[in-house]
């Protein structure tokens, strides 16, 4: 391979880590030890603002704590079905909701996986609204938000900006203490700079082949500078 298909090689590689760079994971946990074994309800939401926004979802998978009780009259899910713990998958709108009554143990995991043209680390998707995914516990009773001092009751969420960055809250406990939600990343999507570098591939590759292009021409012109001589003598 030549100097100039290797570099356009190099930025077509670039390019396409950037392309691919719509996904991202968490590994969430919470500690529910405050409930002290009582039952309540989990929600998630996925909600976008009331602008345009790109398209986002969210899959929760490898549901593991609790004992989740499908059957309760209280439960509600905007995919009309109670997956967990199998996979769940949400897409984003004004009011995507699972809501599903649980009997707590000392602490609940799953996988958070987020994808869609919304989300975006370089900062290039074009939504007008916002995208959160919102967690958050309730007593058995639906009075009290459970786990958190937030006045709205959210524990933790991911915050996704119009521009598709990505940004995790965790909330204080009921006492001002840590958060009882971890979000611990287990894939990222490239760094911003990603892109950048893709740009540089594709400027490297060009001025490499515009490069080559004058040195062919250089080389005709020397071939027939010669030839001009020879009939010249």
């Amino acid at each position: 391979m030549n100097h100039q298909a290797l570099c356009a090689a190099v930025a077509l590689s670039l390019c396409a880590a950037s392309a691919f760079g719509n996904t991202i994971i968490y590994h969430v946990t919470a500690d529910t030890t405050g409930a002290g074994n009582g039952s309540g309800f989990i929600e998630f939401q996925l909600n976008s603002g009331g602008l345009p926004a790109e398209a986002v979802s969210a899959t929760i998978a490898n549901f593991t704590g609790g004992t989740l009780d499908p059957a309760n009259a209280s439960n509600f899910s905007s995919t009309g079905t109670f997956p967990l713990p199998g996979a769940l998958m949400l897409n984003a709108t004004s009011s995507t909701d699972y809501f599903e009554a649980i009997a707590f143990a000392s602490s609940i995991a799953f996988d958070l996986t987020l994808s869609g043209p919304g989300i975006n680390l370089a900062g290039m998707a074009t939504s007008q609204s916002g995208t959160n995914f919102i967690l958050d516990f309730l007593d058995a009773g639906q009075s009290n938000f459970l786990f958190t001092n937030d006045p709205n009751g959210v524990a933790g969420s991911v915050v996704i900006d119009p521009s598709g960055t990505v940004s995790t809250v965790t909330n204080p406990n009921p006492s001002g203490g840590p958060s009882v939600v971890t979000f611990g990343p287990l894939l990222n999507t490239p760094e911003p700079s990603s892109f950048l570098l893709c740009v540089s591939g594709l400027v490297l590759a060009g001025a490499t082949a515009a490069r080559a292009r004058r040195r062919r021409t250089a080389r005709v012109r020397r071939k027939l500078d010669r030839c001009a001589s020879f009939r010249v003598l």
